[in-house]
């Protein structure tokens, strides 16, 4: 057993170690350990406390976690600093939150830093009754609603229910607007995440077939998110940073799934109430916010840095969006005019060995595979994005079963038939035009999404093994390293 106290880029302060003997059935002695840090570095006046807010001083020193807000003089914070943006009605988030109220505050920073952030009302919806939050939205001055919440901690059915206390609470603290959105504590927020939903706001006015506004898109890695100002239409979760009107509240809240219902509430609504209903969510082709999760309920460590770290971000605060095409009948008739226009493409080799689609943006291009449903039983949507280089797990993003992306700039519109309502072709065509991946060529797609997720995820496996000596024990060299790098289906199996 061993431990240390140290200063990050400073001082060892203090470290201690038990050792015992090798393959020996006992357990080691009792490790005691009693270091006094001090408060400040060595130079720093005391008097430099006094530049921070009593408030916050008193906060910083019962809390940590907070980085260089807690510093000296303290970094500022206020929605004054935000730059202006005209707003033609107000919409406020709602912050889903528990224990990570550090991550709280990156969020109400990035906020307070971005265009419209002066005039977005924010409300803290935290689950539990937690001190460190109260506190916090105190010394920030924001509203907080507290959820005593009767679900076991660390279930779906707790985050169900949390996620439904904060769409109520939202509307009701904020009585007089018509939009919320919900955005999970766990996201870092693209410079224009403000303007992207004041930009997209008249559609949930004009069409109440969008079921929500998403700021969220799956199938995003570098290939596939170009166009910041294109918008899909598509059958896919509210997921990290989304938008409803009043009018959603009013009608989903009470079709909720029930705390005896052990599922996750968004795969609930997708099944029982938006799929049912054909209503679609507006996705960005380009996300306005990333997941900055290592691990919890239903993102593992191994998929954030394999999936999660991989997708795109927007950067540019002052990107214009085109929703000109998003209402229903308007999307239909932009849909059938780019698959009339678009370029057939026919697979005859190996989409992992031959470069089908330019890297370059050229135009449409339209690809044909066999699927019935979307588990894609063949693999073979599977094989096209994986060897296209995107989210070869991201079945459920689609219209209709026409699943779209961006590659290089170029629309690729990919039909399941028979599945898809945009399948044109006859019965004595599917040969020719539609794909349908053999075993061999699952298997060669497999081999390159290994070889994609060698090059994310490698690690540095050490294993401890019995010392030869007591000294290599204590110096803790008795390990020995392995060389390996785990595979796609190893990682997900």
């Amino acid at each position: 057993m061993w431990v240390a106290v140290a200063t990050v880029g400073g001082k060892l302060w203090a470290e201690a170690a038990t050792s015992m003997r090798a393959l020996s059935n006992k357990s080691s002695s009792p490790l005691y350990l009693t270091v006094q840090v001090p408060r400040r570095p060595s130079g720093v006046a005391a008097e430099c406390e006094e530049q921070i807010d009593t408030r916050r001083a008193k906060f910083c020193e019962e809390y940590e976690g907070y980085g260089d807000w807690c510093g000296c003089p303290g970094m500022a914070l206020s929605p004054d600093l935000a730059p202006p943006m005209d707003v033609k009605e107000q919409i406020p988030i709602v912050i889903v939150t528990s224990r990570h109220q550090f991550k709280v505050l990156r969020q109400i920073r990035q906020l307070w830093s971005q265009a419209g952030g002066g005039v977005t009302p924010i409300l803290l919806s935290v689950d539990g009754d937690q001190r460190e939050a109260l506190d916090f939205a105190q010394v920030v001055g924001l509203p907080a609603v507290f959820h005593n919440n009767p679900a076991p901690p660390g279930s779906n059915i707790r985050i169900n229910e949390h996620i439904k206390f904060s769409i109520f609470q939202a509307f009701k603290h904020f009585a007089s607007v018509d939009k919320v959105i919900v955005l999970e504590d766990d996201l870092i927020l693209a410079p224009d995440f403000i303007r992207y939903f004041h930009q997209t706001a008249p559609l949930l006015d004009a069409d109440d077939t969008i079921f929500c506004i998403n700021a969220y898109n799956y199938n995003s890695f570098t290939p596939f998110a170009v166009d910041t100002s294109r918008l899909y239409r598509e059958d896919i979760l509210p997921a990290y940073g989304w938008m409803v009107n009043r009018r959603w509240a009013q009608e989903i809240l009470p079709l909720w799934p029930k705390s005896s219902h052990a599922v996750d509430w968004d795969w609930y609504l997708r099944g029982m109430i938006q799929s049912s209903s054909g209503k679609d969510i507006v996705t960005p082709e380009v996300p306005r916010t990333r997941h900055d999760g290592n691990g919890g309920v239903h993102v593992t460590g191994w998929e954030q840095g394999g999936y999660f770290d991989r997708r795109a971000l927007n950067t540019d605060p002052q990107a214009v969006v085109n929703i000109s095409y998003l209402t229903s009948e308007a999307y239909e008739r932009f849909l059938q005019q780019e698959l009339n226009t678009a370029t057939l493409l026919q697979i005859t080799t190996h989409p992992c060995v031959k470069q089908y689609i330019p890297q370059t943006k050229v135009g449409s291009f339209l690809i044909y595979y066999h699927g019935q449903t979307e588990k894609d039983d063949m693999l073979s949507y599977f094989t096209l994005v994986g060897c296209l280089g995107g989210y070869e797990k991201g079945r459920m993003e689609h219209h209709h079963l026409m699943h779209t992306i961006g590659y290089y700039g170029n629309a690729v519109y990919l039909v399941a038939c028979p599945g898809s309502a945009y399948c044109t072709v006859k019965a004595e065509d599917y040969p020719r035009l539609v794909y349908t991946a053999s075993l061999k060529d699952v298997e060669q797609t497999h081999r390159h999404v290994d070889n994609i997720m060698q090059h994310v995820h490698v690690p540095d496996i050490r294993r401890r093994v019995p010392p030869f000596e007591p000294v290599e024990e204590f110096t803790m060299e008795n390990y020995i390293v392995i060389n390996m790098t785990f595979t796609y289906r190893e990682i997900t199996s």
